[in-house]
């Protein structure tokens, strides 16, 4: 069986999920759209406090969800790609010492 790997691929798809990480993180933009939708119809001590936690904590959920894929892109180029070329070319010289 041979194993084959395919690092060009592993970097379009890192590439593929930026793109839409990016994408879903600028789109938290229309939940704070939202939330000014209900500010402008609610009023009140506890209209403020409530619209202000669910911002709070939309902003948590967007940030940490971001960096939670950023970070899997981080792995897919650096770990898997880059590490496989260079571990690769290791052995491949290593290979051509013992010829």
């Amino acid at each position: 069986m041979d194993l084959k790997m395919d690092t060009a691929g592993v970097v379009a798809v890192a590439n593929k999920i930026a793109d839409i990480n990016k994408a879903m993180f600028d789109s938290y933009e229309d939940v704070n759209s939202a939330f000014s939708v209900l500010a402008a119809s609610w009023e009140g001590e506890t209209a403020r406090t409530c619209i202000s936690k669910l911002r709070e904590g939309s902003e948590e959920i967007r940030q940490a969800r971001f960096n939670v894929l950023d970070n899997y892109v981080d792995f897919l180029e650096k770990s898997v790609a880059e590490g496989y070329e260079t571990v690769e070319k290791n052995n491949i010289s290593l290979a051509e010492k013992f010829k």
